[in-house]
């Protein structure tokens, strides 16, 4: 047998530290999705050209899935529609540096070290499973309170259910269902008893850690794989029904001692809403799944030829759609979100990329082998959940989809020769990627530490960040953000109209000149908050900003009023506040203060409610809680204390 060549093992082996690191430092966030997408892309780029430059030296053919090919051209070319072209790009990067390692995958491993790789991904999902899960033991049962503190500060644990280090437990399920029947194929390969007894303990391990999860589309995802796997292997029919079977009951026997009881509480809890909803009860989360791929279908039915653009679809949801619903932004389908974001010209070969890997699978499973066939239903899960849930936000599960179908086909793909002058243009083109990705990775590593910064140390990182990446239209909102928590508007207005240029569909913008010029009793803030209020049709309590801009700088309550829908919802802040500032104009002045502690109890940090306190207080002649409520408010926003202090000077004496 020939011999590999040493570099392309060192390939393979970058490529899958790459990975594992990528599967450990990937978490849910706005500036770190920037971070992970521009440091990923580096990194990727810089392996790729290794790559492309040894197989020159090899002359050496590059094998490439040709429909996966074409559906990242497309995703590319999907940048054109979107309105806010910087953060496409980000979004394209995160479909293109998986695209790349699928491919030095495809062309790194053969029948020698196909097992190596998958033993890599098993191993992989149980490390990462395990330190999740020290998160989730510490805090459940009080164990390690750094630990547990650690944990629960950025949402490895949250709900009582485990999260994970990604922050997200539905798509930490769907990643280990991956690697469970993965797992479960070497359990019935292996013939040394050791390795099978390891392989079903790590079934069973990352089994209980899919069921604390509390994760329903896991769930369901994990079942169909279950069918799947003994469908495939129906002459081991029994074998593989068994292990299924002896896996699950162990996972649950392990629940009683590793799990909380408030945990088992909320499975209970989210499964029994899960059938009622199913039975025709309604319940917000489940809909509104439904309700995003539907929305998704509708817009893609109405001009298949002009697509939103990739990342696109959360400001087009919150434009165009008026039901109250602040927390959710995805279509909550990778086919959806494919098909409203990269219209027919990226849906198609997309479904010929999936249709292709199938076929290809199909064939293979005819003489394949048991951990082959656990590939398979683990990656029809996986796949099966990225279709019901917003996985895809984070870029690493694109990676697992794209390497899983590149191991599914890999001795059955079409190879190209690439000439030196398509290679060099290519490789001319991942070095100009490469400098602009490293320089705005630098930017979000420097607004990322500014995060976690004193307010004066921060604004320099965040201009540090801004300078190098001056189109990121959040990098300015926070900047504005920490100018107006420093009670310098001006600064603060700069930076907010600077990010409404780049990005004039981005409700945040107009929200944050709105609110500063309500701080400083400007009229002009009823045409901004207006503004934000059309642009986030889904929150629906900024229509009580825009009541309480009528209110604080016309004095017009009866406009106000008309805003103002009842019954009030005891979570809408803005609106509870701006009803009792009605109320205390007219003379209601019981009845002013409970909508206006409504407010305060539905966001303890909203400044006019301690406004409004500070007015029922004055009515009252009560200038000890006069001076209170305006300590408090100073403390939540200068701005807007620097405007009214003279206004109740002689209380605060």
């Amino acid at each position: 047998m020939k011999k590999r060549s040493f570099k392309i093992d060192f390939v393979l082996i970058l490529t899958l530290s790459f990975i594992f690191a990528l599967t450990f430092l990937t978490r849910f966030g706005e500036v770190v999705n920037y971070t992970i997408t521009y440091a990923s892309s580096f990194f990727v780029f810089l392996i790729f050209i290794f790559f492309i430059v040894d197989s020159i030296l090899k002359k050496r053919p590059i094998k490439v899935d040709i429909y996966l090919l074409i559906f990242i051209v497309a995703v590319g070319f999907s940048i054109i529609f979107s309105h806010y072209k910087y953060h496409a790009f980000s979004q394209f990067l995160n479909f293109l540096f998986p695209t790349l390692l699928s491919i030095i995958i495809l062309n790194s491993i053969d029948q020698e070290n196909f097992k190596v790789v998958l033993n890599f991904i098993v191993f992989t999902s149980f490390l990462f499973g395990f330190v999740s899960y020290l998160f989730y033991y510490s805090y459940a049962f009080g164990q390690f309170p750094s630990i547990s503190l650690y944990g629960q500060k950025y949402a490895f644990v949250s709900f009582e259910t485990l999260q994970s280090l990604w922050q997200y437990n539905n798509a930490f399920g769907a990643f280990l269902i991956l690697s469970i029947f993965t797992s479960m194929g070497f359990v019935l390969l292996e013939k040394n008893d050791v390795k099978r007894a390891i392989y079903f303990i790590i079934s069973v391990f990352l089994t209980f850690l899919i069921i604390i999860t509390s994760s329903r589309g896991s769930y369901i995802a994990y079942i169909l794989s279950m069918v799947v796997f003994v469908s495939i292997l129906h002459k081991n029919f029994l074998k593989a029904l068994l292990l299924e079977v002896l896996v699950l009951l162990f996972a649950i026997i392990l629940i009683p001692s590793f799990a909380s009881p408030f945990t088992v509480d909320v499975i209970l809890n989210k499964n029994t809403q899960f059938v009622q909803f199913v039975q025709g009860e309604q319940n917000v989360s489940l809909y509104m799944r439904i309700y995003f791929v539907k929305l998704s279908f509708e817009r893609f039915l109405q001009n298949p030829f002009k697509p939103i653009g990739i990342g696109s679809f959360k400001d087009f949801y919150s434009l165009t759609v008026n039901i109250p619903d602040k927390i959710r932004f995805d279509p909550h389908s990778l086919i959806a979100r494919i098909l409203v974001e990269t219209g027919i010209y990226g849906i198609i070969p997309f479904l010929l990329y999936v249709f292709n890997a199938y076929k290809v699978a199909f064939k293979n499973l005819k003489n394949a082998s048991f951990v082959y066939v656990g590939l398979f239903s683990g990656l029809t899960g996986f796949f099966i959940h990225m279709c019901m849930d917003v996985d895809s936000l984070l870029p690493i599960t694109l990676v697992y989809l794209f390497l899983g179908f590149a191991l599914l086909t890999f001795n059955n793909q079409k190879s190209f020769v690439l000439s030196k002058r398509v290679s060099l243009i290519l490789i001319l083109f991942l070095v100009l990627g490469s400098i602009y990705t490293f320089k705005t990775f630098i930017a979000s590593v420097n607004v990322l530490i500014g995060d976690n910064l004193p307010i004066e140390t921060r604004i320099e990182y965040y201009k540090n960040g801004i300078a190098l990446d001056k189109n990121n239209s959040t990098y300015h909102y926070l900047l504005g953000q920490t100018f107006k928590d420093l009670g310098d508007a001006s600064s603060a207005l700069k930076e907010f109209e600077f990010a409404s240029s780049l990005n004039p569909l981005d409700y945040r913008f107009p929200d944050g000149i709105g609110q500063i010029y309500l701080d400083t009793k400007n009229p002009l803030s009823i045409k901004f908050l207006t503004r934000a209020k059309d642009l986030r049709k889904t929150d629906f309590d900024l229509k009580g900003l825009v009541a309480l801009a009528y209110i604080l700088t016309k004095g017009d309550i009866n406009s106000a009023k008309t805003l103002i829908s009842f019954p009030i919802d005891d979570s809408f802040s803005n609106t509870n506040i701006a009803y009792g500032f009605i109320l205390l104009k007219e003379g209601n002045l019981g009845e002013g203060k409970e909508y206006i502690v409504k407010g305060i109890k539905a966001n303890n940090k909203n400044p006019y409610g301690q406004l409004g306190l500070a007015y029922y207080y004055a009515i009252q002649n009560n200038s000890k809680q006069v001076k209170a409520r305006f300590e408090y408010l100073k403390n939540l926003d200068l701005i807007l204390y620097n405007a009214y202090k003279n206004d109740f000077a002689k209380y605060l004496k």
